[in-house]
């Protein structure tokens, strides 16, 4: 992850753990290059390890094809 990262991993890990996970819907938006797919694959491994199972929704079939059962 680049220096920015991190931060803002913790900001939407915490806001999902916290809340009904059943229920939480985030919007992650960024100029292309900006480490978007780095975070949401970080942000999938933590909730998977939590027994959770994150659903991705893309605007592209290609993009959706990045992830473990896209």
């Amino acid at each position: 992850m680049n220096p920015q990262q991190p931060a803002g991993f913790d900001v939407l890990y915490t806001a999902l753990t916290w809340a009904s996970l059943a229920q939480t819907v985030l919007y992650l938006d960024g100029k292309a290059g900006r480490g978007k797919l780095c975070v949401a694959l970080a942000l999938c491994k933590g909730l998977g390890s939590e027994n959770s199972v994150p659903i991705i929704a893309e605007s592209t079939a290609l993009s959706v094809t990045m992830y473990q059962r896209g």
